[in-house]
């Protein structure tokens, strides 16, 4: 992968986490909620890991 398409695969994921942590504003269903919760976890890992790819 380049680093351009790495850099474009990382700002996908910043705006994807920017609308769960939205989503996760409006949601009351607590499973729904946990699902959003796992999911951001998940992206909030993979971009502290980003500099393993991006340099």
């Amino acid at each position: 992968m380049s680093q351009s398409d790495a850099r474009k695969v990382v700002h996908y994921y910043e705006e994807k986490l920017v609308q769960l942590h939205e989503d996760l504003e409006v949601v009351n269903y607590s499973v729904t909620k946990t699902a959003i919760m796992q999911e951001i976890i998940k992206i909030e890992k993979a971009l502290a890991d980003k500099n393993n790819y991006i340099k």
